[in-house]
């Protein structure tokens, strides 16, 4: 079961101060100019609506066998697949999953106006995030490793084969890294994946580390 025992209360804090976007202790600096180089930042795909019983069949042997959590990104859901799935009767056919109500091409389009959001954008998207992940603690990880075989996942941490963890204290640098794209303070090494289904696939991911407590995240590439 993916029941936690009690709602959780604590929220990994960072140095700087806060995990919210608009709280970064960095905000003072910000600059209202795009980035002076989009030249050098790599392009996104947008989101495809893969298929999960394909997904899962084609990585599952590849994944650990001890207790885990398949998140897959969606248009307009995530969905959440403990793994392995349970044994029951009274499950005949099709994958034990959960849906919250967030999904990638819904982000974008209802949050981002850029490719490279602004701040208010980014924010309005983390609350809309952080209130449907409170309506579900139900996923807390139970300490749980999180697993993603998503291209968009994939494509963000740089994954090409094979699969690589990342911690969350990484997933927060990657996204430390977006929210200086979005100030306009990026430099010509940032080199980045940059359009709207990217923020909003790597924001699930980090709120789902942050609120369900997840410490680690293994990205698993075709």
């Amino acid at each position: 079961m993916l029941l936690a025992s009690k709602p959780l209360k604590t929220i990994f804090v960072l140095d700087f101060g806060s995990h919210r976007f608009h709280d970064l202790g960095i905000r003072a600096m910000i600059y209202t100019t795009r980035p002076r180089h989009p030249h050098k930042m790599k392009p996104m795909y947008t989101v495809e609506e893969q298929n999960l019983d394909t997904q899962l069949a084609a990585i599952q042997h590849r994944l650990p066998q001890n207790e885990s959590v398949l998140v897959h990104l969606g248009r307009n859901s995530t969905t959440f697949v403990p793994l392995p799935q349970p044994q029951s009767k009274e499950i005949e056919f099709g994958i034990l999953s959960h849906d919250i109500h967030i999904g990638v091409e819904q982000l974008a389009n209802d949050y981002f106006q850029h490719d490279i959001p602004g701040e208010p954008e980014l924010d309005h998207a983390i609350n809309c995030i952080e209130d449907e992940l409170m309506r579900n603690l139900v996923l807390t990880s139970g300490g749980r490793k999180l697993i993603s075989a998503d291209k968009l996942h994939a494509a963000l941490f740089d994954v090409d084969k094979g699969m690589a963890e990342f911690s969350r204290e990484q997933v927060e640098q990657l996204f430390t890294r977006y929210a200086w794209l979005s100030m306009g303070r990026a430099t010509t090494t940032d080199n980045l994946q940059t359009s709207k289904q990217a923020y909003a696939a790597l924001l699930i991911l980090r709120e789902i580390m942050h609120h369900l407590d997840y410490r680690q995240v293994l990205i698993v590439a075709d």
